[in-house]
């Protein structure tokens, strides 16, 4: 029985935002290119300044809600020693 012609097709490189022949020469070679090596770098700088940033916004929300807390217990104790006591 004969088989059927198939193609390769193409793989998608998610770095470079392209496609490239389905073989292990052209992949290799591709991604031991000099855009696809620039492309890796700048996406890892990008995933780290996003990183550093998300860091600084989680930092920043939790000292927001320790000095929103250190408020809360003051008023607390203000308006508890305030009140008559029975």
């Amino acid at each position: 029985m004969t088989e059927y012609w198939v193609s390769q097709g193409n793989k998608w490189c998610d770095v470079c935002k392209i496609y490239i022949s389905n073989n292990p020469s052209s992949i290799r070679n591709h991604e031991l290119g000099t855009r696809h090596k620039d492309n890796v770098t700048k996406r890892l700088a990008n995933m780290r300044k996003e990183n550093a940033a998300k860091d600084k916004e989680h930092k920043e929300t939790a000292n927001a809600l320790e000095q929103i807390e250190a408020v809360r217990f003051f008023l607390f104790y203000v308006t508890r020693a305030a009140l008559p006591s029975d």
